[in-house]
């Protein structure tokens, strides 16, 4: 029967596919001039893509639901036994979730409230609050507990790995099929190893450097038209082969003579895929329809926030323009750290589409077998990239929001030699501009968290809209539970990268998936691209091997940060 269901789902699909293009086809021929018909073709095949984008995903949510019935119907006596368990901590869960949240909602409304408290009073209701927070907190690891004796007791623990590792497959196919926005969900899905089940990250690498590859021949077409002319006349060498190929563009080595002193040098030449400017726009308005179409289809998992991410940043990717002055911007900004580096844009060979830089040597921040033939220390190089960041967020609030793998280089410090670490920082198309009320908001709050000062830590997620659900917020920020950020221990924060800890982290995600959507719907849009860098960075960290060492960074930062916001109100040095 399934076989049978799953042949009319996939013949009901491709009359879908079908469908679209037929009708795309008619806009097509009736569009006027030769910029309608190109942006009508461009529509046509973003809603196919969109078409596929809700067809995985239906297919993906339908087997998920399949496994969970085969898994109940399998249960034994034991493990009939471990799923009451698991429900009935679900239930005290839920009612010690909604006792928190009344005793805060009573505890902020009091604060409100003229006259004032007294301080007895404020005192016994933040003793409350704080008591049914921990309660909570208390329930929330007793219900991870139980699904992991359940995980493990479990019948179909292979059957849901399988399902795991499909699912993975669909959406590895879905970006490399669709390409450009689509890659660029499965580059942030692959650095989420802390939350997704390892089949997803695993799976997804591939799209950081190994995308689907632009011709030679539509390279140097891009090339002639962007520049004015043929690449052998700007480049003395150009490589056919890209050294790397990503969502957006692929990368290639080349040489250029200074015509000054005749000398030869390395350049990267980063060429934007063919087509894909001209697309983007389509495929935008056809996720955000994605996303409303899956949202009224599953309720409980608001999905608004993909498109807010998506949608005013990818044009802003697409302009190399952008990425340029960025870069420049970077490059100053570190200028007086010889420790971190960033490649010199070359003006004269670059544009809206082709950017050319100086080439840099490194290897990737997470090959550690590299790193370490270099005479480095994996920690050490944890230590730079952490305080880098922590930076550009807390003292300059202009943040490289995509540090991924194949972004951030690292080789040995020129000016020192080894041991001691250089960074190269590449691809600057995505950063984000913190407003100066954002940065010290967002510093208040680090320090608050870093050592467990719970009154700021409320005040301070209640300012970025967490209302009631501020310890939820906390959480994300961290990666961490709620009585551990309570711990006034800085240590408490540091995250052991074991398989037990990873795995209570996907079962806290698990949990408050719905939660966790909506919050990142409510949360100002700053926070989304801040949340995209926590992921890279908590990658890059657990495959450094130094999972949670950066919290001493991010205190010290953040307490720079404010001592010079509070020198510059008080008019001191």
């Amino acid at each position: 029967m399934a076989a049978r269901a799953g042949a009319r789902s996939g013949g009901l699909w491709r009359r879908w596919v079908a469908a679209g293009v037929a009708v795309g086809g008619c806009g097509v021929v009736a569009a006027a001039g030769d910029k309608e018909r190109r942006r009508a073709f461009a529509l046509v095949e973003a809603g196919v893509r969109g078409m596929r984008l809700v067809g995985t995903c239906a297919m993906i949510v339908a087997d998920y639901k399949m496994q969970r019935w085969r898994q109940s119907d399998q249960l034994s006596g034991d493990a009939a036994v471990t799923r009451r368990r698991v429900e009935d901590a679900e239930q005290a869960l839920e009612v010690s979730d909604r006792t928190a949240k009344h005793a805060e909602q009573r505890l902020g409304k009091a604060l409100a409230r003229l006259p004032p408290l007294s301080r007895a009073e404020r005192q016994e209701l933040q003793v409350e609050a704080r008591r049914t927070m921990d309660l909570a907190a208390e329930c929330a690891e007793q219900l991870v507990a139980l699904r992991k004796v359940e995980e493990a007791a479990s019948l179909s623990k292979s059957g849901a790995e399988e399902v795991h590792q499909r699912s993975a497959d669909r959406l590895l196919t879905l970006a490399r099929t669709n390409k450009g926005a689509y890659l660029k969900i499965a580059q942030h899905l692959s650095q989420m190893d802390y939350l997704l089940p390892d089949a997803f990250p695993e799976t997804l690498r591939v799209c950081l450097d190994d995308a689907p590859q632009t011709c030679y021949e539509d390279v140097a077409a891009t090339v002639r038209e962007d520049l004015g002319r043929p690449i052998e006349e700007m480049f003395v060498t150009f490589e056919r082969t890209p050294l790397a190929s990503a969502s957006l563009a692929q990368v290639h080595r080349a040489t250029v003579r200074d015509e000054a002193s005749g000398v030869e040098r390395q350049v990267a030449v980063k060429v934007q895929h063919r087509g894909l400017r001209e697309t983007a726009t389509g495929d935008i308005d056809i996720v955000a329809l994605a996303v409303k179409v899956l949202s009224g289809i599953f309720p409980s998992m608001p999905l608004w926030w993909i498109a807010d991410e998506i949608a005013p940043n990818l044009p802003i990717e697409l302009d190399f323009r952008i990425e340029a002055a960025n870069a420049r911007r970077c490059k100053d900004m570190f200028s007086h750290d010889p420790r971190v580096a960033v490649p010199s844009v070359l003006p004269a060979l670059s544009s809206e589409r082709v950017l050319t830089m100086s080439f840099e040597e490194g290897c990737s921040v997470t090959d550690r077998a590299s790193i370490a033939s270099m005479g480095l220390s994996p920690g050490k190089v944890a230590s730079l990239i952490s305080e880098t960041f922590c930076f550009q967020v807390f003292e300059k609030g202009f943040v490289h929001c995509d540090p991924h793998p194949a972004n951030v280089l690292v080789r040995p410090c020129p000016s020192k030699g080894a041991p001691h670490p250089q960074l190269v920082l590449l691809d600057h198309g995505l950063y984000r501009e913190l407003s100066e009320e954002f940065r010290l908001d967002y510093a208040t709050l680090w320090r608050a968290l870093v050592f467990g000062q719970v009154d700021t830590i409320r005040r301070q997620c209640q300012r970025f809209n967490a209302g009631d659900m501020y310890p939820l917020l906390a959480a994300m920020l961290c990666a961490r539970p709620w009585n551990a950020i309570v711990d006034a221990n800085v240590d408490s924060l540091t995250i052991p990268d074991t398989v037990e800890e990873r795995a209570k982290m996907k079962y806290y995600a698990a949990q408050y998936a719905v939660d966790i959507g909506a919050m990142l719907n409510a949360v100002p849009r700053e926070m989304l691209l801040i949340f995209k860098t926590n992921d890279c960075l908590r990658h890059l960290d657990r495959r450094l091997g130094s999972s949670g060492n950066g919290m001493v960074h991010t205190a010290r930062s953040a307490t720079r940060a404010l001592a010079a916001q509070r020198r510059a109100e008080t008019g001191g040095g």
